[in-house]
C-alpha cells in the first residue's frame, strides 16, 4: 500500500496480478481497507452475463473484492474508488469495446481511459464488471467506389458521411514520381468523414480500418505496399487480403496509396508502422468517447452497408 500526496492510498491486489486501486484516506484508516482480488468470471455466469450483449464478439468478466487486514470483505457502497486494471490478452486496443458494470440483470455503462495496456476507470463502489468487444460498424464511400471504413460506435455516431476521392491518373503520376518512383502502378485516394454540419472530421484519435477492393490491375500474387501520405511523406501501414480486398488501419483521415512495384522490389526507405497507441491517451472515456469534446455531434442518419 502507498500513501499519494493528495491523501488517497494505492493497494495493489493480495493475488499478486497486475493493477491497483485508488481508495481515499477514510477507507484505510476507519474501514482498514488493505488489499483487493481481481477474479475472472467464467462458465454459466459469464455466459449468461454475454447474453445481456447480443451481438458481442467477445467477453471478459471479473468481479472485484476489497479486504480488509484481518481478511474480511469490506462493504464499499458509496465509496469511490480509481480502478487501473489490465487488459485482457485476447481485446486489442483498437477493438471497439465498452465497459459495464454488472449486477444481476442490470448493467451500466462506465467511462474510461487506455494507459499502457490498463484500463482506468473511475465509479462508486467494488462488484462485478465486464469488458464487451462489440463489432465495428461501417460506412460506405458516398462517391461509390466501394471503399468501406470500419469504425467504432462514438465515431459513427458522430459521423454523417463517408467520402473518398480518387485520384486521378494525372495526380497519380505527380506522386508516383516523387515517392513512388520504380512503382508500377498506383491506386490513391484521400478520406473524408464529414459530420451532420457538412463540417469534416479528421478523427486524429480513432483507429479506423478501411477496406478496398482490389485495384484494377493488381491481384494477391502482385508485390503491392500500403502507405499513408502525410507532408509530402510516404509512411508505410500494414495490411492484408481479406475477401478481395486489402484491408489496412490507420489513425484518423488521410491520404492513401496502395502501391504496385515489380516482383524484385523491396522497400528500405521508410519504417513500417505498426498500430500507434498514442491517440488513445487522448481518451476521454475510452471508445465511447474519444476525443469527444472536440467531435461529439448529433447523427441523423448514415449510408450504411
Amino acid at each position: 500500500m502507498t500513501k499519494n500526496n493528495d491523501g488517497t492510498y494505492t493497494i495493489k491486489p493480495s493475488n499478486g496480478t497486475p493493477g491497483s486501486i485508488v481508495v481515499n484516506k477514510d477507507d484505510v484508516e476507519k474501514s482498514n481497507v488493505s488489499n483487493f482480488t481481481q477474479k475472472e468470471v467464467t462458465g454459466q455466469d459469464k455466459e449468461s452475463i454475454s447474453q445481456l450483449f447480443p451481438g458481442n464478439t467477445g467477453i471478459y468478466v471479473f468481479d472485484v473484492i476489497i479486504y480488509d487486514k484481518n481478511g474480511n470483505e469490506v462493504d464499499m457502497t458509496g465509496k469511490t474508488i480509481t480502478y487501473k486494471l489490465p487488459i485482457p490478452d485476447f481485446i486489442d486496443i483498437t477493438d471497439n469495446f465498452k465497459l459495464f458494470r454488472v449486477n444481476g440483470n442490470y448493467t451500466e455503462e462506465i467511462l474510461y481511459t487506455i494507459e499502457d495496456g490498463y484500463i482506468s476507470f473511475t465509479t462508486i463502489g467494488a462488484g462485478r464488471f465486464a469488458i464487451v468487444v462489440m463489432p465495428k460498424k461501417e460506412m460506405s464511400d458516398l462517391n461509390g467506389s466501394g471503399i468501406i471504413i470500419k469504425i467504432n460506435d462514438d465515431l459513427y455516431d458522430q459521423t454523417e458521411s463517408f467520402t473518398a476521392d480518387i485520384f486521378t491518373d494525372g495526380e497519380k503520376k505527380v506522386l508516383e514520381k516523387d515517392l513512388f518512383k520504380k512503382s508500377k502502378d498506383s491506386y490513391i485516394f484521400k478520406a473524408h468523414l464529414f459530420d451532420n454540419n457538412n463540417d469534416e472530421i479528421t478523427a486524429p484519435g480513432y483507429y479506423i480500418v478501411y477496406s478496398v477492393p482490389i485495384p484494377d490491375g493488381m491481384s494477391e500474387n502482385d508485390n503491392i505496399y500500403v502507405y499513408c501520405i502525410n507532408n509530402g511523406k510516404k509512411i508505410r501501414v500494414d495490411y492484408e487480403f481479406v475477401d478481395e480486398r486489402i484491408e489496412f488501419g490507420y489513425y484518423g483521415t488521410g491520404t492513401f496509396a496502395i502501391v504496385k512495384y515489380p516482383d524484385d522490389y523491396i522497400e528500405t526507405d521508410t519504417a513500417e508502422k505498426k498500430k500507434s497507441l498514442w491517440p488513445w491517451l487522448l481518451s476521454g472515456g475510452g471508445l465511447a468517447s474519444i476525443g469527444g469534446a472536440i467531435f461529439a455531434v448529433a447523427s441523423k442518419k448514415k449510408n450504411e452497408v
